[in-house]
């Protein structure tokens, strides 16, 4: 502390002395300080060029005011609080305070405060200096947000050195290996090694990384209570200003339970596909069919029963507006519905209003169904359908037109009481129809099929190519072409 008042008095220069030490000593503080000083109340009486310069206001504004003038209102009052109840005793505090300036802006200082002492042993003016601290203090503040957001962001992190000594993990890591921190630092990822990728998988990782300076892929881990876990890594090279790699860099995601979700909905897939019925091809009629879901489960699906003594094809097609398992299990449920509703002798128009009724249960809301209802009689050579959404279909003549045969019909699974219609139309032998879903009808609302009345095979090949080319929808398709009855067609 200082004590000699007679000598501190004289930095107040109140030019009682005019000794070129003492303002030599003035000159080389205001070059190299912010310097203000106070009395013993906080009042201003003294603040220095870079005060102003920093703060933006005159000495004039300055002195005869307290430091609230400059108070950001970023620290507690405690902070000033303890700072003065430390200057009071006459000791010297030092710490860091963010300020505003006059236009508004934030600047922070790093400020020494000595308190200047009386023969009383009490402080009766205090004189800080300080330095401008803003850039420092934003990147530490900017490090801090950085190092927050990296100890709490989903994904895990580690950093190693070239040698793959482990540096630095975040919580995220350490929850998906399973190790603590402490457990990993100085270690080599090494010890979550699977077994499960032989060492050519590993050179071209490493390969990668040294010639490309990154790696992406899937890659399989042990747990530290020896579980498998599968996840997605980046790995990259951080090198410095000469080109040398100081640094290696992987961000990770557990996709464990994705990767079994996945395997779940292939097999879902596999399984729809088990339900499906077999082609029919005999003496009367000729039936295929395409099936191309847009993301291995489909919403749409499709059933016909041939009853060879009645000369008879019932089926029906649906597409449950949505993808994925909820489509899925809804599409079952239709499913079990058509199966026990639908037979050669029932109303079509019966059936659609049996199945809507009995479905209202089993939709979520805003979602619902569309469907089409078809009786093939070939001794009658008539066809007979009846439409729920899906309200059109293609029927290819003989002589090569395709005609958009259309009938009106509301949705299943919206309304209750809804009326549903049944039409008939007379067919001729070898004249084909060709019921698809919106996905592919969508397409065919611009151009129609470029279809051939002699090559139904080849049709439906060139429908089954078309579903094979990446669509935004389920697209199916049931193609039945009647033969002459009682003749093969060759």
């Amino acid at each position: 502390m200082y004590e000699n008042r007679n000598n501190l008095s004289d930095l107040t220069f109140n030019n009682r002395e005019s000794s070129k030490v003492l303002w030599d000593m003035k000159y080389a503080l205001d070059a190299s300080a912010i310097v203000a000083i106070t009395d013993r109340k906080g009042i201003i009486t003294y603040v220095n060029e870079k005060f102003c310069i920093l703060s933006q206001y005159t000495s004039d504004e300055l002195i005869g005011r307290t430091h609230a003038v400059v108070n950001s209102g970023y620290h507690p009052r405690t902070f000033f609080s303890d700072m003065w109840r430390s200057i009071s005793k006459g000791e010297i505090w030092e710490g860091d305070i963010q300020n505003k300036a006059k236009d508004g802006s934030l600047y922070w200082v790093s400020t020494v405060i000595v308190p200047l002492l009386g023969e009383d042993k009490i402080p009766y003016q205090y004189i800080s200096f300080r330095r401008d601290i803003t850039e420092k203090k934003n990147l530490e503040i900017t490090l801090q947000l950085a190092y927050k957001v990296y100890q709490n962001m989903d994904q895990g992190i580690i950093i190693t050195d070239p040698t793959g000594t482990i540096l630095n993990v975040n919580k995220a890591y350490c929850t998906i290996t399973g190790y603590s921190p402490k457990e990993l630092l100085g270690q080599n990822p090494k010890i979550l090694k699977s077994d499960l990728h032989d060492q050519s998988f590993y050179y071209e990782v490493w390969k990668n990384l040294k010639e490309k300076g990154r790696w992406t892929g899937e890659i399989w881990n042990r747990h530290k209570n020896g579980h498998l876990y599968l996840q997605k890594l980046s790995l990259t090279a951080i090198r410095d200003e000469r080109d040398h790699i100081i640094h290696y860099l992987g961000v990770s995601t557990d996709i464990s339970e994705k990767e079994k979700l996945r395997k779940d909905i292939i097999a879902t897939g596999k399984l729809q596909r088990t339900l499906l019925p077999p082609p029919i091809d005999n003496q009367w009629i000729l039936v295929d069919s395409v099936y191309a879901p847009a993301n291995y489960v489909s919403g749409d699906f499709y059933d016909y029963y041939w009853d060879e003594e009645q000369g008879v094809l019932s089926g029906y097609l649906m597409d449950i507006m949505g993808h994925g398992l909820t489509a899925a299990l809804q599409n079952s449920v239709l499913r079990v519905l058509f199966r026990q509703t639908l037979n050669h002798t029932k109303n079509l128009v019966e059936v659609l209003s049996v199945i809507n009724k009995d479905s209202m249960n089993y939709f979520l809301e805003g979602t619902f169904a569309a469907a089409l209802t078809f009786r093939l009689d070939v001794k009658r050579r008539t066809f007979t359908f009846a439409c729920a959404g899906l309200n059109k279909f293609l029927r290819l003549n003989t002589k090569g037109e395709i005609i958009v045969e259309k009938q009106g019909g509301p949705y299943l699974g919206i309304l209750e009481d809804v009326i549903f219609e049944e039409r008939t139309i007379v067919i001729n032998p070898g004249e084909a129809f060709y019921l698809l879903t919106d996905g592919f009808m969508d397409l065919f609302e611009i151009d129609l099929p470029s279809f051939s009345s002699e090559v139904f095979k080849e049709n439906m090949e060139m429908l089954r190519n078309i579903g094979t080319q990446g669509l935004n929808d389920d697209a199916t398709a049931i193609g039945i072409m009647s033969y002459p009855y009682g003749e093969m067609m060759t």
